[in-house]
């Protein structure tokens, strides 16, 4: 079974692999996205975190890996 943490660690390995054939104004994109689903991954909600992770952010980051994936949910 998938998990959405699968799913956001996936996305960030396809943007790592393709990051270097990325060019123009997109150029440099895919590395800061790739660590930002990785945190989405890694981090559960902790009220003590400096960055609170909330359900629409969460829901924003498996938004974004879905499209990376190509698994886009209705």
């Amino acid at each position: 079974m998938t998990t959405p943490a699968d799913e956001l660690r996936t996305a960030a390995r396809r943007l790592r692999d393709v990051a270097p054939n990325i060019t123009g104004h997109l150029a440099g994109l895919a590395d800061p996205v790739a660590d930002w689903l990785d945190l989405f991954a890694n981090t559960e909600f902790d009220p003590e975190a400096s960055i609170q992770v909330t359900d629409r952010s969460h829901e924003c980051a498996l938004a974004v890996a879905r499209a990376v994936n190509g698994t886009e949910q209705p």
